[in-house]
């Protein structure tokens, strides 16, 4: 197959055991998996893929699963080109259902029905025993909600690349076509009505306002607790936002805990909101509205009447991709991480207490079967120093910095592959302009603050650059007080560009090495509209 070889990382040692591998295009998903694999959480999660190229070989193509390798700890997947028209499998799903009813009326309520018992489960009152038999059971139904996910996401991944390949023809930019989709009801919305309404109710009592100015985000809330009655109504207000959307992760890092479990992303918006840092998700979200509606009457104004017909017809498919994209990643996505996450704390917690590993992140690296095979009553130092030194090998991997991409790119690519995954871009020949992918038009120069997860949001500054790996759901709050965005993957349809455009500031993704070729502190430029940034 014809390509073009990509450089070779400059921060990624790449050994192929079969050189034919370098011949083929190898992508990894780092805004789901931005950390090298931890053997548990990678037992358990991955599941979640293996269930979604199930799906993908049972709606027709290709032949056989799409193969997998793993490089210093990050799976990579080698990439299928999609078949013209809709999956065999897919077209024949009752076509009388229009996509977001096929969604509401038979995916999510099987997704629910898998996912409700695994919410219920109180891991903190199992035995041990029981509690390594429940992790060994949740590949299954995690497997399930891959290919679930696969039906709910690849027909309209595959409707918003048409449309975006029609309005091509008419001059309308990647960003412009994606921001036709902007302004409709999602369920992060949602979430943030209820965090900026319960900041901004905060804010009218000078006592709350001022324990959520000076606390940093993981002390607010034993601070409030101690203010007793003025802060009852705030925390129950809190209480209940995590119950209906503490399912979530503010950090891919395999160790941390989700929100229900570490609720500082939840603190940060609701200060945010309560210090005038948060815009009024409404008034952005009628602002987006009308942005999206005078693009699409801008372009149908320039079009035929067959053209017309064509365009609306495409719109029509491409326009619930928006919400079904952002609320699967709500309801499916992240519900799969905190799952994991929550089930790798638990059990990596109650190993180090029966002292069956030497430090508590040792329990993430016994794999599904040893953890199995484990015997709870007795201490084996072999296994015990096993894992130790996996922990150490998983934590040079973290020095690495690996691409989107790897081996050779083919002539062409699916637009949905570069459009969410991201890409390997060509460098500039200067080491102090850095290329990448343009997701939010705009230019803004600002001190760079690179974040690893949300425990870090303290750090970012009114104005500054937010330079990560990706960003995710819980992070929305710090791009109203971020002045650009730079990320090292993703694409149009990636979280940080979509929020990015939403909230009017210049974002650039896929910038290989980002979080190591740029400083903390530095000075940098953001050019989201050619997709350039430049260091000072």
């Amino acid at each position: 197959m014809p390509g073009t070889p990509l450089a070779p990382p400059r921060n990624f040692p790449v050994a192929w055991d079969d050189p034919a591998d370098a011949e083929r295009y190898w992508i990894t998903d780092l805004q789901h998996h931005a950390y090298p694999q931890v053997p548990l959480a990678h037992a358990l999660g991955e599941a979640f893929p293996r269930g979604m190229n199930k799906a993908f070989v049972q709606d027709g193509p290709p032949p056989s699963p799409p193969r997998m390798l793993t490089l210093n700890g990050y799976a990579y997947t080698e990439y299928r080109a999609l078949p013209p028209g809709p999956p065999p499998r897919l077209a024949g799903l009752d076509d009388s259902l229009k996509p977001l009813a096929r969604w509401e009326q038979r995916i999510l309520p099987a997704v629910e029905a898998l996912i409700a018992p695994l919410k219920a489960a109180s891991l903190d009152a199992l035995s041990l025993p029981e509690l390594v038999r429940f992790a060994c059971a949740l590949p299954e139904p995690l497997e399930r909600l891959g290919t679930l996910h696969h039906q709910a996401v690849l027909p309209f991944g595959m409707a918003a690349g048409m449309l975006t390949g029609f309005c091509a023809r008419f001059g309308l930019s990647r960003a412009e076509v994606a921001e036709m989709g902007h302004g409709v009801e999602s369920l992060s919305l949602a979430s943030n009505r209820q965090q900026y309404a319960l900041g901004r109710a905060a804010a009218t009592d000078p006592l709350l306002l001022a324990v959520l100015e000076e606390s940093r985000a993981g002390e607010i809330e034993p601070r409030l607790r101690t203010l007793g009655a003025p802060a009852a109504a705030l925390l129950a207000g809190v209480a209940a936002h995590i119950a209906a959307f503490g399912w979530r992760v503010g950090s891919l890092h395999p160790f941390s805990r989700p929100v229900m479990d570490d609720p500082t992303p939840v603190w940060v918006a609701h200060r945010a909101a309560a210090t005038g840092a948060m815009r009024d998700p409404d008034a952005q979200h009628a602002a987006v509205a009308r942005r999206r509606e005078a693009l699409v009457a801008a372009l149908r104004a320039r079009l035929t009447d067959e053209q017309r017909t064509r365009f609306d017809q495409l719109y029509a498919a491409a326009l619930p991709a928006v919400q079904i994209m952002e609320d699967h990643n709500v309801l499916i996505d992240q519900v799969v991480h905190a799952l994991v996450q929550r089930t790798c704390d638990r059990v990596a917690r109650r190993l180090h207490a029966a002292a069956l590993v030497r430090e508590r992140e040792d329990g993430y690296f016994l794999s599904l079967e040893e953890l199995a095979a484990l015997d709870l009553a007795a201490p084996d130092a072999a296994r015990i120093a096993t894992l130790a030194g996996r922990r150490q090998e998983w934590t040079r991997w973290c020095t690495y910095a690996a691409p989107v991409a790897l081996g050779t790119r083919p002539a062409e690519v699916d637009d949905f592959a570069d459009q969410f995954f991201g890409r390997v871009h060509e460098g500039t020949g200067n080491p102090r302009v850095l290329s990448g992918t343009p997701g939010s038009a705009g230019l803004v120069s600002g001190t760079a603050r690179v974040l690893r997860d949300m425990s870090e949001a303290d750090r970012l500054g009114p104005g500054e650059i937010l330079v990560c790996i990706t960003t995710l759901p819980p992070w929305t709050p710090l791009f109203a007080r971020a002045g650009g965005i730079v990320t090292v993957s993703g694409g149009v349809l990636a979280h940080a560009a979509i929020t990015a455009r939403e909230y009017g500031i210049p974002a650039v993704l896929s910038v290989a090495d980002a979080t190591s070729l740029i400083e903390d502190g530095q000075r940098v430029t953001v050019d989201g509209t050619n997709g350039i940034v430049r260091l000072e």
